[in-house]
């Protein structure tokens, strides 16, 4: 017998170290296969010499969110 209320979860992803298409994709198909039950954990980063080095500006934290820039 398969358990319904079982949860798959992540701990937390610097999404602006990721791209955002493949990232999206991965986590619709896990979604998908789970029947629901996937959550996922998201975080901006501290580090700004591992978020400058993916090719994100470092700036504070409310914006930093949303300034990543396209992968080349």
């Amino acid at each position: 017998m398969a358990t319904k209320t079982l949860k798959l979860a992540t701990g937390v992803c610097l999404v602006i170290q990721r791209d955002a298409i493949q990232t999206a994709i991965l986590l619709a198909s896990i979604d998908q296969v789970s029947g629901g039950r996937f959550v996922f954990g998201v975080g901006g980063g501290w580090n700004q010499d591992e978020i400058e080095s993916h090719g994100t500006v470092f700036s504070e934290p409310a914006s930093r969110r949303w300034t990543s820039r396209s992968r080349r």
